[in-house]
């Protein structure tokens, strides 16, 4: 297991079994749809608007 004390707290915390809200579902098939598009930043992209 991780040496890192945070990182085998959250490996070791329960799944969340709380159903998804219909709003929150609805944001998911948004954001995949988005993805399915091509609608995406990348990381080097967020980056450099970030300033990072």
């Amino acid at each position: 297991m991780a040496e890192d004390p945070v990182l085998r707290t959250a490996m070791n915390a329960p799944l969340d079994d709380e159903p998804l809200t219909p709003e929150q579902s609805a944001r998911i098939r948004e954001a995949e749809a988005a993805a399915d598009r091509g609608d995406v930043v990348t990381q080097e992209e967020a980056r450099r608007e970030l300033g990072l």
